[in-house]
């Protein structure tokens, strides 16, 4: 059967609608699995590095569709950033206060602390560290109301230790790394961040071989207490929790 010019302009459109709407359904599919999408992911430092930073290397390749904004950053920001929505979920800390009420958290985990210092530090060569030595330096720390800080302190506390020096407070990792790497400065920072910047023989840190352990409180997986995640956040949710894909 032949086709009028009419005829012949409908069956081309039909076919163009036909082709939008497999292609819809497509779309639509691959959201509803999570493969499309942008998720926005909140970290404290530690976790950032030994957990976002890995589970981001394999979502780039299972979800290649999917983009990700990662902000690092104190668990109260954080936690701002989740109620307003700024963020999809943060990994954290609750804050004390109110808004606790308005945020669900499931515990990961601890998180220990290690002492950094720069390459060629005095007390790298003392084997082993007497704690009475680490007090010989200063050490570099967020200001007295911070988490890590009281953390430190009381730990010291319980081991009869006095409080170090702390002639520079600031929460800038930056500005601490900077700080470690000028002068014979302690930094007590997350194990996992210790161990990203002293790897391999060309790392201007290394991590004093003395354990006190401290360990700042569990860190958890932070939302609004009535959120839903997208599909896609579902999925990354899934991956940093240890739950597969």
């Amino acid at each position: 059967m032949l086709l009028t010019p009419v005829g012949e302009a409908l069956a081309l459109r039909a076919r163009r609608i036909h082709m939008e709407l497999r292609d819809a359904a497509r779309d639509v599919n691959e959201i509803d699995m999570g493969n499309v999408g942008h998720v926005r992911i909140g970290s404290v430092t530690g976790p950032a590095l030994e957990r976002v930073l890995p589970v981001l290397r394999t979502a780039r390749v299972v979800q290649p569709k999917v983009t990700y904004e990662v902000i690092v950053a104190t668990s109260d920001i954080l936690c701002q950033h989740v109620l307003s929505g700024r963020i999809d979920f943060a990994i954290g800390r609750l804050p004390v206060g109110p808004e606790r009420q308005m945020l669900s958290a499931r515990m990961i985990a601890t998180e220990p602390v290690s002492l950094m210092v720069r390459k060629g530090h005095p007390l790298e060569r003392l084997t082993p560290i007497e704690p009475a030595q680490l007090m010989l330096y200063d050490w570099v720390m967020p200001g007295p109301e911070s988490l890590l800080c009281q953390t430190v302190v009381a730990r010291l506390r319980a081991l009869k230790m006095p409080e170090p020096t702390q002639r520079f407070s600031t929460a800038s990792f930056l500005l601490t790394l900077a700080l470690l790497q000028q002068s014979n400065a302690i930094a007590p920072l997350a194990h996992a961040v210790c161990a990203a910047f002293s790897q391999g023989p060309e790392a201007p840190y290394t991590i004093l071989p003395v354990e006190l352990g401290i360990e700042v409180e569990p860190y958890g997986f932070i939302t609004r207490a009535d959120t839903i995640l997208t599909p896609a956040a579902s999925r990354m949710a899934q991956m940093l929790l240890g739950e597969g894909i």
